[in-house]
């Protein structure tokens, strides 16, 4: 559906003349800010992302004994994250080289060697890029540089938790800590392991992410706790998060939610309220049995109030959405299918994730850099929708005001490359340098906008199996 932002914070309004869940804000677009203002607000988040990464307090917190990075060697913790960070689906020796002609090791005369790296990144704890990534999002929510252009849903952030596989190398290692897939034809098996993102839907980027073995989606919401119960914000699932303990761990992170209910095998409130005329009802809801002795160990109330939506898709297709947002004049039913549709951002960004960003080409074998890669995409995922949130809105208010065919945004493909072209002069090199840089991507994102056609439906196409054969021997990796 057509979705246009608005300077100040957003406030959605249904419009009740048409005959689609449609909102728009309560004010038009005002003028664009000014490109010193969107410089400003990229300034000051690398600057903080900066600090971070330098920080020496940060080195002791996340190098993996008290003896690493203490010499003066040519990957120091800062150009060690960085080169982690870079190019992470070329070959090792090949993206040092680039790193080293980009200054990235400004002190030493000659190029470091791939064992250097390898050796050195066992050092760092992964956990740091998870944390970095937390951090440039709390700077983005916090700064006043970000009133102007952060989205919100009635005064609350909008977002959605999802899981994807991903497909990692075979090894021992990778064989031991996660799920091993096998059919009936020897020698076929495939190592998977299923990640997890909470997506802020309304601005576009991962905020919080985890991997771990084949298991229930809704047993990592505790890994998103810090986020959630810092953010508290409307939370949306699939069909695959409809269960009582979804409900009960949201609700603990003091977070609100929207679940799009299975219409069969679900609950018997949801059969029931299908079944009648109501299209807006308020039920009390409690756990399943298998459900009631983890509902007790885990402190969760043993019945809950929720709010049960009937919503009509454009092919007539009625769907039952279940909210704990029950305040009927603040949050009206005729708003609920344009919330719980905006949730397929979080699609988009996991495409991004997999397609685009190439996450499944790990660069090593072993599970420590396997998940240093894997939450090392996802801060530059956040960072470059962040750094570029002013621009973003800069070009939407621009073909606003020409009164353009179509709403234009930033191409998300030539932004992740340029971010990436520019990281060693962000976060390694003086200020002039970072200047430059951020400069330069801002040129370079202004050129290369796109347009967004509302309305396109594209049927999804089911491989055959030999097309997706060749796929994966042939093309995915392919660079």
């Amino acid at each position: 559906m057509a979705f246009h932002s608005q300077i100040k914070e957003i406030t959605f309004q249904p419009n009740l003349s048409a005959i689609s869940n449609e909102f728009h804000e309560i004010k038009p677009l005002s003028s664009s800010p000014q490109p010193s203002t969107s410089s400003a607000f990229a300034m000051h988040l690398i600057s903080e992302a900066r600090h971070f990464l330098h920080a020496p307090a940060n080195k002791e917190k996340y190098r993996r004994s008290a003896i690493d990075f203490s010499r003066n060697r040519c990957f120091r913790f800062p150009s060690l994250a960085i080169s982690i960070l870079k190019d992470h689906a070329r070959p090792a020796q090949d993206r040092i080289i680039r790193l080293f002609e980009e200054r990235a090791f400004v002190e030493f005369p000659t190029c470091p060697t791939a064992s250097a790296f390898y050796q050195a990144r066992s050092k760092l704890i992964p956990a740091f890029f998870h944390d970095w990534t937390s951090f440039i999002v709390k700077v983005f929510y916090s700064t006043p540089y970000s009133i102007n252009i952060m989205k919100k849903f009635h005064g609350r952030f909008v977002w959605s938790i999802d899981g994807s596989y991903l497909t990692l190398p075979d090894t021992v290692e990778t064989r031991a800590m996660y799920t091993v897939h096998k059919n009936n034809v020897p020698g076929s098996e495939t190592i998977q392991a299923l990640a997890s993102v909470a997506y802020d839907v309304l601005n576009d980027f991962p905020v919080s992410a985890s991997l771990g073995v084949e298991q229930y989606e809704s047993n990592f919401i505790p890994e998103h706790y810090p986020m959630v119960s810092t953010c508290a914000p409307i939370i949306l699932y699939d069909r695959a998060y409809a269960s009582y303990d979804t409900i009960a761990r949201t609700l603990d992170a003091h977070a609100d939610f929207v679940i799009r209910c299975p219409l069969s095998q679900t609950f018997k409130v949801v059969e029931d309220f299908l079944a009648s005329d109501k299209t807006d009802e308020t039920v009390m809801l409690y756990p399943q049995p298998a459900k009631k002795r983890l509902a007790k160990k885990c402190g969760w109330p043993l019945e809950v109030e929720v709010r049960l939506v009937k919503v009509v898709l454009d092919d007539g297709t009625i769907e039952i959405l279940m909210t704990s947002l029950l305040d009927r004049e603040e949050y009206p039913a005729c708003e609920f299918k344009w919330l719980y549709g905006i949730r397929w951002g979080v699609e988009t960004g996991l495409y991004r994730f997999k397609v685009q960003l190439e996450v499944e080409c790990f660069s090593s074998g072993k599970a420590w850099n396997i998940m240093q890669d894997f939450h090392a995409t996802i801060f530059l995922q956040a960072l470059e929708s962040i750094i570029n949130k002013a621009i973003d809105h800069d070009i939407i208010a621009k073909s606003q005001e020409n009164h353009s065919k179509f709403e234009y945004h930033v191409n998300k493909s030539v932004a992740y490359t340029t971010v990436s072209i520019h990281l060693v002069s962000l976060f390694l090199l003086d200020q002039k340098a970072l200047e430059l840089a951020i400069t330069a991507i801002q040129h370079e994102v202004r050129l290369c906008a796109t347009p967004i056609r509302p309305g396109r439906h594209n049927l999804r196409e089911i491989p055959k199996v030999s097309k997706s054969l060749k796929y994966h021997k042939y093309w995915k990796k392919r660079r």
